[in-house]
């Protein structure tokens, strides 16, 4: 009886052994078989490009977040120096300023990037 439960697992069960018996016969001719494993190795291919490609832009993004922090530290430190509160305090005072910070930025590395050269710029003072 179509429609219900059971006719609906016996269509499956005859889709699946259709689907599987077609898999063997395209897989016993030799240049099915190759047409499948060349794409299969396309597949793979094209995933793992992107992957690669998703985790260096991630891991870019962080390095210039930190780049623009530490551009920024120089300032920080002119405008903090006498103050007495700490270079991340000033950094993340810098950071809420309007034109402090760029929106796309790790506010985290941006940070240590403002400290890191807060720091040596008191250092060299």
């Amino acid at each position: 009886m179509a429609g219900t439960p059971e006719a609906d697992d016996r269509a499956m069960a005859s889709l699946g052994a259709r689907m599987s018996h077609r898999f063997r016969l395209a897989w016993a001719a030799e240049k099915s078989r190759r047409r499948m494993v060349v794409a299969a190795v396309l597949v793979i291919a094209a995933v793992s490009l992107v992957v690669v490609v998703s985790l260096f832009a991630s891991l870019a993004g962080e390095s210039q977040s930190y780049r623009d922090g530490y551009s920024a530290g120089g300032t920080a430190y002119t405008a903090y120096s006498d103050s007495h509160i700490t270079p991340a305090e000033a950094c993340r005072d810098v950071a809420a300023e309007p034109q402090g910070r760029p929106v796309h930025d790790n506010l985290a590395q941006w940070v240590q990037g403002c400290v890191d050269a807060f720091n040596l710029a008191a250092s060299d003072n």
